[in-house]
């Protein structure tokens, strides 16, 4: 009788282990293809049998393509002899004589250009496909605020270079200026900002008010509230920074990219100096210590608004927290990025063979690759992910982890629970792909490089091309699958 009883434990046990093994395997993904529609001809022409000329990396606007920044959408212009057209998301819109460049609003779900001829000799604005007759002499190019709902535009009473252009937008036209530079929308498209010329000197114009003037002007710029407006002049030699109204004190000089609100909009930095080789860093307007220099890029806020983060020195480099060195020197800095609440500091910087790169998280040090991108925190900040080149081949690093070996791969994403992981991939074989978590998903003949985008509920998608049909792809990530921490 025992020895009945061990063999039936010892079935009992062979039975259990499948069971338990089986139970370990993630579940599969469900998959959902939406068609869209069907692309002509000169779609397959240009972008996927002529893949080779084509740079998956930056090719948000090549060759008459459009793509919204979540990848969700892609407009296409058709020119077929004489004719013009625009095909946004697989649907072809009017026909037109001519059709400008196109653009997305920021949040991806709307759309807009210049056609003509129109029947009153203006361009026609086409928004969302909806014609809208200016009866005017558009200048273009079209600006959409962040959410889509507004639009503004330069444009002159007739087309007469003798006129002095102005902006016209959904709700008002602004005064005529002798020329004016980029429009700027709000975050929220309450508010409107440019620069515009007026004879020899410039002046802001802010919500239909224009600043006093000066001899140069760089583009304004709003926080994420819309509530705040910075922007850099220069009266005579000296550089000054204004802040809703208010002037900073002079410099000698002012590096023009490196000014940048926090995500709040309560703090702002820039690098500026009162010496020719001097520069410093200043937060809220008040200086940090003095360096030789100060890398512009790598100036940012952490996303709590409550540290800052960059590169400082000549030769050689040191990455520097709230001006407190965070590591070594080093000849050539890269990207230097914060986990949103501050917790976390990433950087990349070059090895000391000078021949390659690696990415330094919390003082240690990665394996080195012969190039790596900007790293990306999670939202939990707990994840970090980045791309690398491994000789002929790029690859993303997911926590340390390095994914397969592919001709080109785009940035890698996180879910907002900060549990998944995904991009883009272009294979040798032509073929490209999403890899989720580590696992490859169906082959098609194009992807909209600017995503993929997570939605709510762990659901992830993007825009494909499969025999010239026009798909949205989304994987719905089933609870179990995502990646280890």
């Amino acid at each position: 009788m025992r020895n009945v009883r061990q063999l039936l434990l010892v079935i009992a046990c062979l039975c259990v282990r499948p069971m338990m093994a089986a139970a370990a395997q993630p579940v599969a993904d469900s998959i959902s293809i939406d068609l869209l529609g069907t692309l002509p001809a000169l779609f397959s022409d240009r972008y996927i049998t002529q893949i080779a000329s084509h740079d998956p990396g930056n090719p948000v606007h090549a060759g008459g393509m459009f793509m919204s920044d979540d990848g969700l959408h892609m407009a296409f212009m058709k020119d077929v002899g004489s004719s013009r057209s625009m095909v946004v998301d697989g649907v072809e819109g009017n026909t037109y004589g001519w059709v400008s460049r196109g653009v997305y609003s920021l949040e991806g779900a709307h759309f807009a250009y210049l056609a003509g001829p129109s029947d009153k000799g203006g361009p026609t604005l086409v928004v969302d496909g909806r014609e809208i007759a200016l009866g005017t002499s558009a200048r273009g190019p079209v600006q959409l605020s962040p959410d889509g709902r507004r639009w503004a535009l330069v444009s002159r009473a007739r087309r007469d270079r003798t006129e002095r252009p102005y902006v016209i937008t959904d709700r008002n036209a602004g005064s005529p200026q002798d020329s004016i530079g980029a429009v700027v929308f709000s975050w929220d498209g309450t508010r409107l900002a440019y620069v515009a010329k007026k004879w020899t000197r410039y002046v802001v114009v802010i919500d239909g008010t224009e600043s006093p003037e000066y001899d140069e002007v760089a583009p304004p710029m709003f926080d994420l509230s819309g509530e705040h407006v910075v922007y850099a002049c220069r009266s005579g030699s000296t550089w000054r920074v204004v802040r809703d109204g208010q002037q900073s004190e002079g410099y000698n000089w002012l590096d023009l990219g490196s000014i940048r609100f926090d995500p709040t909009g309560m703090h702002l930095c820039y690098v500026a100096g009162m010496l020719s080789r001097s520069a410093m860093l200043f937060v809220d307007g008040e200086p940090g210590p003095l360096y030789q220099s100060v890398v512009t890029d790598s100036c940012v806020f952490t996303p709590d608004g409550k540290h800052t983060v960059y590169w400082a020195g000549q030769d050689t480099y040191v990455p520097m927290l709230d001006d407190q060195a965070l590591g070594a020197d080093t000849p050539s800095p890269g990207a230097i990025v914060a986990s949103a609440n501050g917790g976390h500091i990433a950087y990349s910087e070059c090895t000391s063979d000078r021949r390659h790169w690696h990415v330094v998280l919390d003082n240690v040090a990665g394996r080195s690759y012969d190039a790596v991108d900007v790293p990306t925190f999670s939202i939990d900040g707990t994840r970090i992910a980045y791309r690398v080149r491994r000789g002929d081949y790029q690859a993303v690093v997911v926590d340390g982890d390095v994914g397969p070996d592919c001709q080109v791969v785009g940035a890698p994403v996180f879910s907002h629970d900060s549990r998944h992981v995904a991009y883009l991939a272009w294979l040798a074989s032509g073929r490209c792909i999403a890899i989720v978590d580590g696992r490859r998903g169906p082959e098609f003949d194009w992807l909209a490089s600017t995503g993929p985008t997570f939605l709510a509920d762990s659901r992830l998608a993007y825009l494909a091309v499969r025999k010239s049909q026009l798909l949205r792809i989304t994987h719905v990530l089933r609870e179990g699958n995502d990646a280890a921490h």
